[in-house]
């Protein structure tokens, strides 16, 4: 079950560094007081008593985080990689006893934290890596005796960056060149307007049951003819020519031809035409 915010985290001020966000100002994004006490109350309200591992993108959020859990009366710590051993083997074990409710986790990816009672994943560190967000997410899916599920308090958006993590997803071992995902590509996840879960892509939320409305598509009807592409046409409008130089000596009713010969999108002629007597009228 996740759950995310419903306007993730303003990262604009983040720089990358390495091919994810810089973490020293990552956990100066993550650590406004709201955030902090939104992660806190949405335990209480999804999660309360559950083991959990938070993550965090720096040692002092660990700490500011863990901080926060106990002052609302739950058993919390942090721990990192620079924690002693000896007291970071004490509070992940303490998740499995009971000892410790929430664990504010910094870079323990690494370790090879294993505990199964766990329970609930509260995602503070924002992260463009497939691989960290899945590992995360995994911390809390290995199985356990009574556990059904596993909650996912998602503040740092990446269920809705990457997706579910149970999509189904291509993996291959032979290389290849990386598509670049464009900042304002639609997520492959869906979110309930109305209880905030995410989930894969469907017509009703799997959390509280909401339908989600059906958008009409109003069709927009211009005048025209059918006719064959023909090789005159093709050398009318082919791609090879300029779109300037088409636009040029073409009429209004040539544009559907136009757009028919050189493959543009639906819509396209709609968008020349407004465009063109917006013209016209600035002109008038």
């Amino acid at each position: 079950r996740i759950f995310a915010p419903s306007e993730a985290p303003d990262l604009s001020g983040v720089r990358t560094k390495g091919g994810d966000y810089d973490a020293a100002a990552l956990s100066d994004a993550m650590g406004a007081p709201k955030l902090v006490g939104d992660a806190v109350e949405h335990y209480r309200r999804h999660a309360a008593g559950l083991p959990a591992i938070l993550f965090s993108p720096s040692v002092a959020h660990a700490e500011t985080m863990a901080e926060a859990f106990r002052a609302a009366g739950f058993r919390a710590v942090a721990a990192s990689g620079e924690t002693p051993a000896a007291e970071r083997d004490a509070a992940i074990a303490g998740l499995a006893t009971g000892a410790v409710q929430v664990l504010c986790s910094c870079d323990l990816i690494s370790e090879g934290l294993d505990v199964p009672v766990v329970g609930a994943v509260i995602l503070l560190r924002p992260t463009k890596s497939l691989g960290l967000y899945l590992q995360q997410v995994g911390r809390g899916l290995r199985p356990a005796h009574g556990k059904t599920h596993l909650i996912v308090l998602d503040h740092a958006g990446n269920t809705l960056r990457h997706g579910p993590p149970e999509m189904p997803r291509e993996w291959s071992l032979e290389g290849r060149k990386k598509r670049q995902k464009k900042d304002d590509e639609a997520p492959p996840a869906r979110q309930c307007g109305e209880c905030f879960a995410v989930h894969a892509p469907a017509p009703r939320c799997p959390e509280c049951g909401f339908v989600y409305p059906v958008k009409s598509r109003e069709i927009e009807h211009v005048d025209g003819e059918l006719s064959d592409v023909t090789s005159d046409l093709a050398a009318r409008f082919g791609k090879h020519i300029p779109l300037g130089q088409v636009l040029r000596g073409a009429g209004d009713a040539d544009l559907a031809l136009i757009a028919k010969v050189r493959g543009y999108k639906r819509g396209w002629v709609q968008h020349m035409m407004r465009e063109r007597a917006a013209r016209r009228g600035a002109a008038a």
